[in-house]
């Protein structure tokens, strides 16, 4: 079993290379009014790392928008447009081929965000479920964006005009109750993908990404939050980045 002093001596394996091993925290789902993302924001304020907020345009409100731009270590990145099924055939997909006026609907929610929030907006595109069809990936930048976010270690750092960075541990089972995924299995896929880059086997320019839902989190979601971010911003051979470092702007 994976555990806490397995991640601490991935890196010292880091440290002892001279290395610094990157990561980011990105957290889905945003834009219903609801005091889970004011117990996010404040976590977030604790713990003094930056978090990247996939934000619904279709879901987002007022008072969604304002308690975000209050707080300074927190930025916006687009989670599709309303966050429904689109597709189809196959799996479930908002950024499906077949979709309609889709090229029009993604323009049209990245202009509603940067309004909403100015520079903390950075035109990065989240398919919601972390799925997204080829040719419309193709669509991105043509429609402004200039970053792509989905799950798993990226095949490439760049994809033509398009920054891509990824986000590696999901802390949240899905499909067993929507529950704290456990401590072994974040840790397990933390220690991977850190791993993979450490020995040439995975980009090792890329961050390694947590992934957080705060509308599903439970005690042991927040608890493992607090500690992983700690532990890992407490060692020297760590250090968190936020979406401007691994998005530059065109």
């Amino acid at each position: 079993m994976t555990g806490w002093r397995d991640l601490a001596g991935e890196l010292d394996r880091w440290a002892a290379g001279g290395r610094v091993a990157s990561f980011w925290w990105r957290d889905d789902d945003a834009g219903p009014d609801h005091p889970r993302l004011a117990a996010l924001l404040a976590q977030r304020r604790r713990l003094a790392v930056p978090l990247a907020l996939a934000a619904v345009p279709a879901q987002l409100t007022a008072a969604t928008a304002a308690a975000i731009l209050a707080d300074e270590g927190a930025c916006v990145l687009q989670h599709g447009i309303g966050h429904v099924d689109r597709a189809t055939t196959g799996r479930r997909r908002e950024l499906a081929a077949e979709a309609s006026g889709l090229a029009a609907a993604m323009t049209a929610a990245r202009e509603g965000l940067a309004r909403a929030f100015g520079p903390r907006f950075h035109a990065v595109m989240v398919p919601p479920w972390n799925r997204i069809d080829a040719a419309v990936c193709r669509m991105l930048a043509p429609a402004g964006f200039h970053g792509l976010s989905t799950l798993g270690p990226r095949q490439a750092a760049r994809c033509g005009a398009l920054t891509l960075v990824n986000v590696h541990i999901d802390i949240v089972d899905w499909k067993g109750g929507r529950r704290f995924a456990s401590e072994e299995a974040c840790l397990a896929a933390a220690c991977r993908h850190l791993r993979a880059r450490r020995t040439g086997h995975a980009d090792d320019g890329e961050a390694t990404g947590l992934m957080t839902h705060h509308l599903v989190h439970d005690r042991a979601c927040l608890a493992f939050i607090d500690r992983f971010v700690a532990t890992t911003r407490a060692h020297p051979a760590a250090r968190w980045l936020g979406a401007g470092d691994l998005f530059p702007r065109p």
